[in-house]
């Protein structure tokens, strides 16, 4: 089982491409990989996104999988996460992704 980062660097309802990164988790998720998501930047306004995304995160949860959040990037934006996000500081963010065996970006 490899373990895979998908790194979502953008969310708006318009362009879709949040709901899209985190369908393609619980894909990844359901072929047996070791899934985390980072929300960071506007990839944090995810965290208020209704519909496919909260879906998305919640299955995600319910498989055991993480979403993280940016600490910076959310108080930058003035939101703040739910208990069921791990929030990480942006210091962290080299060891996460280097412990990771993949990196699935989406900007």
């Amino acid at each position: 089982m490899s373990n895979v980062m998908v790194l979502v660097r953008s969310a708006s309802e318009k362009n879709g491409r949040a709901a899209e990164a985190l369908r393609g988790a619980v894909g990844l998720a359901a072929g047996g990989h070791r899934v985390q998501v980072l929300l960071c930047e506007d990839g944090v306004l995810a965290v208020t996104m209704p519909g496919d995304v909260e879906k998305a995160i919640a299955t995600l949860r319910l498989l055991g999988h993480e979403v993280l959040v940016e600490m910076e990037s959310l108080a930058s934006r003035n939101l703040s996460a739910m208990p069921w996000f791990r929030v990480v500081y942006r210091n962290e963010l080299p060891q996460l992704l280097a412990a990771a065996d993949a990196v699935e970006a989406w900007r």
